[in-house]
Protein backbone atom coordinates (compact mmCIF):
# COMPACT_ATOMS: atom_id res chain seq x y z
CA UNK A 1 0.00 0.00 0.00
CA UNK A 2 1.23 3.10 -1.16
CA UNK A 3 2.15 6.42 1.30
CA UNK A 4 -0.99 8.25 0.41
CA UNK A 5 -3.51 4.92 0.51
CA UNK A 6 -2.12 4.57 3.34
CA UNK A 7 -2.88 8.05 4.87
CA UNK A 8 -6.55 7.83 3.27
CA UNK A 9 -7.09 4.52 5.33
CA UNK A 10 -6.99 6.34 8.34
CA UNK A 11 -9.39 7.07 10.96
CA UNK A 12 -11.09 10.52 10.96
CA UNK A 13 -9.73 11.24 7.25
CA UNK A 14 -13.03 11.46 5.76
CA UNK A 15 -14.21 14.99 4.58
CA UNK A 16 -17.29 16.71 3.17
CA UNK A 17 -16.63 19.54 0.75
CA UNK A 18 -19.22 22.68 0.43
CA UNK A 19 -21.97 21.34 -1.88
CA UNK A 20 -24.45 24.27 -0.54
CA UNK A 21 -24.04 27.41 1.26
CA UNK A 22 -26.12 28.09 3.84
CA UNK A 23 -27.73 31.65 3.40
CA UNK A 24 -26.47 32.92 6.83
CA UNK A 25 -22.98 31.76 5.70
CA UNK A 26 -23.38 33.80 2.54
CA UNK A 27 -23.32 37.25 4.99
CA UNK A 28 -19.77 36.42 6.10
CA UNK A 29 -18.02 36.12 2.54
CA UNK A 30 -15.67 39.07 1.54
CA UNK A 31 -16.51 40.78 -2.25
CA UNK A 32 -13.52 39.90 -4.06
CA UNK A 33 -12.80 44.21 -4.58
CA UNK A 34 -12.61 43.90 -0.67
CA UNK A 35 -10.37 41.01 0.29
CA UNK A 36 -7.41 42.44 1.77
CA UNK A 37 -4.16 41.89 -0.84
CA UNK A 38 -0.52 41.44 0.08
CA UNK A 39 2.51 40.24 -2.50
CA UNK A 40 5.73 40.44 -1.77
CA UNK A 41 7.18 41.27 -5.34
CA UNK A 42 5.43 43.04 -8.13
CA UNK A 43 2.15 41.13 -9.79
CA UNK A 44 3.09 38.70 -12.66
CA UNK A 45 1.62 39.16 -15.65
CA UNK A 46 0.37 35.43 -16.61
CA UNK A 47 -2.00 34.26 -20.14
CA UNK A 48 -4.18 31.45 -18.05
CA UNK A 49 -4.07 29.60 -21.61
CA UNK A 50 -0.10 29.42 -21.42
CA UNK A 51 -0.24 28.51 -17.73
CA UNK A 52 0.87 25.49 -16.52
CA UNK A 53 1.15 23.85 -13.22
CA UNK A 54 3.86 21.34 -12.91
CA UNK A 55 4.13 18.54 -10.23
CA UNK A 56 7.42 17.47 -9.71
CA UNK A 57 8.53 14.23 -8.16
CA UNK A 58 12.09 14.28 -9.37
CA UNK A 59 14.66 15.11 -11.91
CA UNK A 60 13.35 12.62 -14.35
CA UNK A 61 9.50 12.21 -13.52
CA UNK A 62 6.85 15.19 -13.44
CA UNK A 63 3.29 15.82 -14.67
CA UNK A 64 2.16 19.33 -16.43
CA UNK A 65 -1.29 20.77 -15.87
CA UNK A 66 -3.13 23.27 -17.61
CA UNK A 67 -5.91 25.17 -16.35
CA UNK A 68 -8.37 23.54 -18.28
CA UNK A 69 -6.86 20.04 -17.41
CA UNK A 70 -7.05 20.58 -14.29
CA UNK A 71 -10.90 21.60 -14.32
CA UNK A 72 -12.03 18.89 -16.57
CA UNK A 73 -9.89 16.17 -15.19
CA UNK A 74 -10.33 16.68 -11.85
CA UNK A 75 -13.55 16.86 -9.24
CA UNK A 76 -13.74 20.61 -8.34
CA UNK A 77 -14.16 20.86 -4.30
CA UNK A 78 -15.99 23.90 -2.62
CA UNK A 79 -14.93 25.43 0.43
CA UNK A 80 -15.51 28.04 2.77
CA UNK A 81 -12.41 29.65 4.63
CA UNK A 82 -11.29 32.15 6.32
CA UNK A 83 -7.61 33.51 5.44
CA UNK A 84 -6.13 35.69 7.23
CA UNK A 85 -2.60 38.13 6.80
CA UNK A 86 -0.40 38.38 9.54
CA UNK A 87 2.00 41.32 7.79
CA UNK A 88 1.53 44.99 8.45
CA UNK A 89 1.52 46.16 4.97
CA UNK A 90 -1.90 44.36 3.87
CA UNK A 91 -3.53 46.73 1.31
CA UNK A 92 -7.31 47.49 3.10
CA UNK A 93 -10.20 49.95 1.64
CA UNK A 94 -8.36 52.50 4.34
CA UNK A 95 -4.67 52.81 4.33
CA UNK A 96 -4.17 55.38 6.45
CA UNK A 97 -6.34 54.08 9.46
CA UNK A 98 -3.12 51.49 10.53
CA UNK A 99 -5.19 50.25 13.66
CA UNK A 100 -7.92 49.06 12.27
CA UNK A 101 -6.45 48.12 9.24
CA UNK A 102 -4.73 45.35 11.57
CA UNK A 103 -8.07 44.24 13.04
CA UNK A 104 -9.26 43.70 9.67
CA UNK A 105 -6.70 42.13 7.85
CA UNK A 106 -8.63 39.08 7.00
CA UNK A 107 -11.13 38.07 4.37
CA UNK A 108 -13.32 35.05 4.40
CA UNK A 109 -14.47 33.52 0.34
CA UNK A 110 -15.62 30.66 -1.17
CA UNK A 111 -12.57 29.17 -2.94
CA UNK A 112 -13.28 26.56 -5.63
CA UNK A 113 -10.66 24.36 -7.39
CA UNK A 114 -9.32 20.98 -7.16
CA UNK A 115 -7.90 19.06 -4.12
CA UNK A 116 -4.05 18.76 -3.50
CA UNK A 117 -4.41 15.32 -2.31
CA UNK A 118 -6.17 14.43 -5.97
CA UNK A 119 -3.31 15.69 -7.68
CA UNK A 120 -0.87 13.59 -5.62
CA UNK A 121 -2.90 10.69 -6.28
CA UNK A 122 -2.08 11.13 -9.52
CA UNK A 123 1.76 10.76 -9.47
CA UNK A 124 3.93 7.81 -8.16
CA UNK A 125 5.46 8.62 -4.31
CA UNK A 126 7.73 6.67 -2.32
CA UNK A 127 8.11 6.65 1.21
CA UNK A 128 10.86 8.92 0.74
CA UNK A 129 8.84 12.44 0.22
CA UNK A 130 8.89 14.34 3.35
CA UNK A 131 8.20 17.94 2.48
CA UNK A 132 6.35 19.70 -0.36
CA UNK A 133 7.82 22.85 -2.38
CA UNK A 134 5.38 24.85 -3.95
CA UNK A 135 6.42 27.98 -6.34
CA UNK A 136 5.04 31.19 -7.78
CA UNK A 137 5.78 33.20 -10.08
CA UNK A 138 6.15 36.31 -7.87
CA UNK A 139 10.15 37.04 -7.66
CA UNK A 140 11.22 38.22 -4.33
CA UNK A 141 14.17 39.65 -2.87
CA UNK A 142 16.48 37.73 -0.45
CA UNK A 143 19.64 39.39 1.08
CA UNK A 144 20.93 40.07 -2.23
CA UNK A 145 19.44 37.30 -4.30
CA UNK A 146 16.25 37.28 -6.17
CA UNK A 147 14.14 34.59 -6.64
CA UNK A 148 10.75 33.02 -7.16
CA UNK A 149 8.56 33.15 -3.82
CA UNK A 150 7.89 29.45 -2.29
CA UNK A 151 6.49 28.06 0.87
CA UNK A 152 6.67 24.74 1.83
CA UNK A 153 4.74 22.47 3.32
CA UNK A 154 5.43 18.85 5.22
CA UNK A 155 3.76 15.72 3.69
CA UNK A 156 1.46 14.82 6.36
CA UNK A 157 -0.18 18.28 6.25
CA UNK A 158 -0.44 18.30 2.42
CA UNK A 159 -2.78 14.97 2.47
CA UNK A 160 -5.42 17.43 4.35
CA UNK A 161 -8.21 17.23 1.95
CA UNK A 162 -9.42 20.96 2.28
CA UNK A 163 -6.15 22.24 1.05
CA UNK A 164 -6.92 23.34 -2.62
CA UNK A 165 -5.05 24.45 -5.37
CA UNK A 166 -7.88 26.99 -6.20
CA UNK A 167 -8.87 28.57 -9.71
CA UNK A 168 -11.55 30.63 -7.97
CA UNK A 169 -13.17 32.91 -5.45
CA UNK A 170 -16.84 33.36 -5.06
CA UNK A 171 -17.40 31.55 -7.90
CA UNK A 172 -15.70 33.68 -10.02
CA UNK A 173 -12.03 33.18 -11.54
CA UNK A 174 -9.62 34.49 -9.87
CA UNK A 175 -8.30 38.14 -10.01
CA UNK A 176 -4.43 38.81 -10.77
CA UNK A 177 -3.93 40.07 -7.17
CA UNK A 178 -5.68 37.42 -5.99
CA UNK A 179 -3.03 34.88 -7.57
CA UNK A 180 -4.91 34.02 -10.68
CA UNK A 181 -4.89 31.75 -12.87
CA UNK A 182 -4.11 29.08 -9.87
CA UNK A 183 -3.27 29.91 -5.62
CA UNK A 184 -3.10 27.44 -3.04
CA UNK A 185 -5.49 27.89 0.03
CA UNK A 186 -4.28 26.24 3.20
CA UNK A 187 -6.70 26.65 6.23
CA UNK A 188 -5.49 27.05 9.23
CA UNK A 189 -2.10 28.92 8.51
CA UNK A 190 -1.57 32.59 7.76
CA UNK A 191 -2.55 33.75 4.24
CA UNK A 192 1.08 33.93 3.54
CA UNK A 193 1.50 30.01 3.58
CA UNK A 194 -1.27 30.07 0.59
CA UNK A 195 1.05 30.56 -2.38
CA UNK A 196 -0.24 32.66 -5.59
CA UNK A 197 0.21 32.74 -8.84
CA UNK A 198 1.13 28.52 -8.30
CA UNK A 199 3.36 27.41 -11.04
CA UNK A 200 5.26 24.22 -9.22
CA UNK A 201 4.78 21.77 -6.72
CA UNK A 202 8.32 19.95 -6.14
CA UNK A 203 8.12 16.68 -3.75
CA UNK A 204 11.36 16.46 -1.25
CA UNK A 205 12.95 14.07 0.73
CA UNK A 206 14.50 17.10 2.92
CA UNK A 207 12.92 20.77 4.29
CA UNK A 208 13.32 22.92 1.86
CA UNK A 209 15.47 26.33 2.74
CA UNK A 210 13.14 28.30 0.39
CA UNK A 211 11.52 31.85 1.20
CA UNK A 212 9.51 30.27 3.38
CA UNK A 213 10.49 27.33 5.34
CA UNK A 214 8.50 25.40 7.86
CA UNK A 215 7.44 26.96 11.17
CA UNK A 216 4.28 25.71 13.04
CA UNK A 217 1.96 23.12 10.63
CA UNK A 218 0.48 21.53 14.46
CA UNK A 219 -3.00 22.65 14.04
CA UNK A 220 -2.89 20.73 10.32
CA UNK A 221 -1.95 17.29 11.68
Amino acid sequence: MGLFAERLARPGSQYQPLDSLDPLCESFVTPREEFFVHHHGAIPFIDPDEHRLTLRCDASSSLEFSLEELRDCFPKVTILSTMKCDSRQCQQPDENDWLNARRSAAGTAIWGGVQLLELLLAVEIDHSTRHLLFTGLDEVERGYKHSRFTASMPVEAALRPEILVAYEMNGEPLLPEHGAPLRLVVQGQAGVRSVKWLTEIKLLPYLSDGYLALEDWSRLR
